[in-house]
């Protein structure tokens, strides 16, 4: 019975058949029979591709209470991995912790990087060095993915936190140098491509460059997402230029822009003397058949800078095409708005979103006072513009009432 049984469940687990494997192996179990941990991590991982984490721990916990079967370093990894697909940090945490005490060899690379990528996934870098700290005390040399993650992870949180693009920069080529100086790691493209990640979101264009050069000096050619995180540093930089000579050398590789090229690409245009570009890269994406998704239309409407006619030429040609702004595009429009200094346009966008559907709050209005700090409009509240920005106040829940009556005012639809 045992070797029919362990026969039927092999082939459930070939037909990744998770919940009838997973009752096999829980009759098998109950009379007794011989598993070997194998069927249970094979299980395990099953229950969490499926996403039934209920299941998997109910699992993990029959595991643990058999007396024939004891969870190994690699049952913890899956466990982990699985948390970590999940953004549970706490609870990959608290497995980690489990498998610290109860293995017998203790967590190996694989285990660390486990946590590290649900670091990664819940976006927090608080851990990183203790776990680095740990891997240093247990003798786990760190590999190309330790450094993979740990250099996403940097660059995530300095697009979260950037005190200072200097300081960012100088970190991320630090720890850069360390790991090209271990000779003993292999690196590959995908490593390269989390530095170009980290280079891209401060805008550093030339160490882009240097790190792709850098990459194929290892033999590693560039590929369609080094390209895309060169544009995207191109897009923060707002240097148009040196898009075009990227999305140059792109084509003569062989690569053809998808759509995070052509929303890098039309962000590069803003705040240019060529703002008009963006509109012919727009058009060219249609005629290519790329979805035009919500960056795109978010990346044209604030391609118009500080100019609200051209935000509101390009809201119209959105709109005639059929699309959806969604909110990331009323924002932009919010915030172009606030660059202009046209709180009336903006009291016109708010009630366009009450009525598409979308919920307004204070954010709308903090979105539209950021936009006039960063275009240095510091008069948005002064003159005809101070009853018209209490009543935006007002219809974005920033206040609770107006000081002047709304007769007062006079808002020409």
């Amino acid at each position: 019975a045992n070797v029919r049984g362990l026969d039927v469940f092999i082939r459930c687990v070939e037909k990744q058949d998770c919940l009838v494997a997973l009752e096999i192996l829980e009759l098998i179990e109950g009379v007794n029979g011989s598993s070997d941990i194998k069927s249970w991590n094979a299980v395990l991982k099953m229950l969490f591709v499926k996403k039934l984490h209920s299941k998997a721990l109910d699992l993990f916990q029959l595991l643990r209470k058999s007396k024939r079967v004891e969870a190994n370093v690699q049952t913890y990894n899956i466990v982990i991995d699985g948390f970590a697909k999940q953004r549970d940090l706490s609870m990959a945490l608290r497995y980690f912790g489990a498998c610290l005490h109860r293995t017998r060899s203790g967590p190996d690379l694989v285990t660390y990087n486990s946590l590290l990528n649900a670091c990664l996934q819940a976006r927090s870098a608080n851990y990183v060095q203790r776990v680095l700290a740990s891997m240093s005390s247990r003798g786990v040399a760190p590999g190309v993915r330790t450094a993979t993650l740990i250099t996403r992870l940097a660059a995530r949180e300095y697009n979260r936190n950037l005190n200072g693009v200097l300081s960012a920069r100088k970190e991320i080529l630090d720890f850069h140098e360390t790991v090209l100086s271990q000779t003993r790691l292999e690196l590959d493209l995908m490593y390269f491509n989390s530095v170009l990640d980290a280079c891209s979101r401060i805008g550093a264009i030339d160490d882009c460059k240097a790190v792709v050069q850098q990459a194929e000096e290892r033999h590693l050619a560039p590929d369609q997402i080094s390209f895309n995180c060169i544009l995207a540093a191109c897009g923060r930089a707002r240097s148009l230029d040196d898009a075009k000579e990227v999305l140059a050398e792109m084509r003569r590789r062989g690569f053809e822009p998808d759509s995070h090229s052509y929303c890098s690409i039309i962000a590069a245009c803003r705040g240019t003397t060529e703002a008009n570009e963006a509109f012919d890269f727009f058009e060219e994406a249609r005629s290519k058949g790329i979805k035009i998704n919500t960056p795109i239309i978010n990346a044209l409407i604030l391609s118009a800078g500080d100019d609200i006619g051209l935000a509101l030429q390009a809201w119209k040609k959105i709109r005639e095409y059929g699309y959806v702004p969604g909110m990331a595009g009323y924002e932009g429009l919010l915030r172009v708005c606030g660059a202009s200094a046209r709180p009336d346009v903006a009291l016109k966008c708010i009630y366009a979103m009450r009525k598409d559907g979308f919920y307004n709050s204070s954010r709308q209005y903090t979105v539209l006072i950021n936009g006039a700090k960063q275009a240095g409009v510091k008069n948005l509240e002064a003159g005809w513009r101070k009853p018209v920005m209490q009543l935006v106040r007002l219809e974005c829940g920033a206040a609770q009432h107006i000081e002047l009556p709304i007769e007062r005012i006079r808002i020409r639809w």
